[in-house]
């Protein structure tokens, strides 16, 4: 198999493939101004289109195509021209892809709570939106293998006039259903930051969804003893810094 070593001009392949070319060189009646060590490099690279080694060689295009499939195709697991187009406009939809990923992970708050995962020892990727275009998701990361909301939190909000506590409201959309795990960050002005890692199971568990299929909640911005001795419905100091919820690692599903 020709790519269980990487494919270099010292690849036994490819040298074989030299030495076939060097034996046959001097009967060539068609001469260009590349040798075999070039168009070996131009080739291994699927963006460099056929047209612009056939400009660079001084012959024509239907004569590359033609050197190509004689000399170089059965190196490149018989990759056709369009095969290799098409393999370039994934590497450059990957590139793209990447690019917003590292956009992404620069936002401030998406930034610390990619910091604080991997200071875990999480793996974070973002999520492809639109492949073609080289974008992804704003809302939402895998942690570890698992599909992760994110929601920062900046307002206060108090459930009722007479109720000196303070909260921050969560509102999810009706994926929620679809989504492993909820990663809750409130910044409010006063209070301490803090991360919640909560189950969305657990939480559409107990929480009934609204008309939209979404699910609102409320966090408390501060660690107080139970008012009138009523608690609430999760036990949310639990999952403040519970990365280790994210552990081990969450396997795809088999196909």
């Amino acid at each position: 198999m020709l790519q269980e070593q990487p494919l270099t001009l010292e690849h036994p392949a490819v040298q074989a493939a030299k030495a076939r070319w060097d034996a046959r060189e001097k009967y060539r009646s068609s001469k260009h101004n590349l040798t075999f060590e070039e168009l070996f490099e131009y080739f291994k690279a699927d963006c460099v289109r056929q047209t612009r080694v056939a400009e660079l060689a001084g012959i024509t295009r239907q004569r590359i195509h033609q050197i190509y499939n004689k000399w170089f195709r059965d190196l490149f697991e018989g990759k056709s021209g369009h095969d290799r187009r098409h393999a370039c406009t994934l590497e450059n939809r990957q590139v793209e892809l990447k690019r917003a990923e590292a956009e992404l992970f620069e936002d401030p708050f998406v930034k610390k709570i990619v910091q604080k995962a991997r200071t875990a020892g999480c793996t974070v990727e973002a999520i492809p939106h639109d492949s073609f275009y080289g974008e992804v998701l704003r809302g939402d990361i895998i942690i570890n293998g698992y599909l992760s909301s994110l929601h920062h939190l900046r307002k206060i909000v108090r459930l009722n006039s007479g109720n000196k506590r303070q909260y921050a409201r969560v509102g999810t959309g009706a994926t929620v259903v679809h989504t492993d795990m909820l990663v809750v960050h409130t910044n409010v002005t006063g209070f301490s930051e803090r991360t919640f890692i909560v189950p969305a199971e657990l939480v559409c568990k107990v929480y009934p969804k609204k008309s939209g299929g979404g699910i609102t909640f409320y966090l408390p911005l501060e660690k107080l003893p139970a008012h009138n001795n009523v608690r609430p419905r999760i036990d949310w100091w639990q999952f403040e810094d519970a990365w280790h919820l994210f552990s081990p690692p969450k396997k795809p599903p088999a196909p």
